[in-house]
């Protein structure tokens, strides 16, 4: 199944539009997720961190939104590592909740409007399941 017909699909289950950004900021991050961090390197730790936070956000969050959204932005600022940890979040499959692939806002400026209405038709397809 594509992402869009996913998107449609959990905003119908979740009866809910919005979804949750996944714009991680490692000082806003608890430091529970900082205690146990297995590396000596300072970007890979930061990537585990952040990988493990959205992990449990997304698992959280799965049967209340239909989809989470990372922002790309927040992970390139840990150079690969932090790639690596977006990657790793879009592949995660926390349960029903979809992932968007497409992220990369910063550099498809047409991706805000594109996400803005499949939101609009999803809110549609809630209020009249017969569209």
């Amino acid at each position: 199944m594509n992402v869009v017909d996913k998107l449609i699909e959990n905003t119908i289950r979740t009866k809910n539009p919005s979804v949750i950004g996944l714009d991680p900021d490692i000082g806003k991050i608890p430091a529970c997720y900082k205690v146990n961090v297995k590396s000596n390197n300072p970007f890979e730790a930061v990537a585990n961190v952040i990988y493990e936070f959205n992990r449990d956000v997304i698992d959280t969050v799965a049967d209340l939104v239909p989809a989470v959204k990372p922002q790309m932005a927040f992970y390139e600022k840990y150079g690969s590592y932090g790639v690596a940890a977006f990657e790793k979040t879009v592949a995660y499959d926390g349960g029903s909740v979809t992932c968007t692939e497409g992220t990369l806002d910063k550099q498809f400026g047409t991706v805000t409007f594109t996400f803005t209405f499949i939101c609009f038709v999803c809110t549609t397809l809630i209020s009249n399941p017969s569209s």
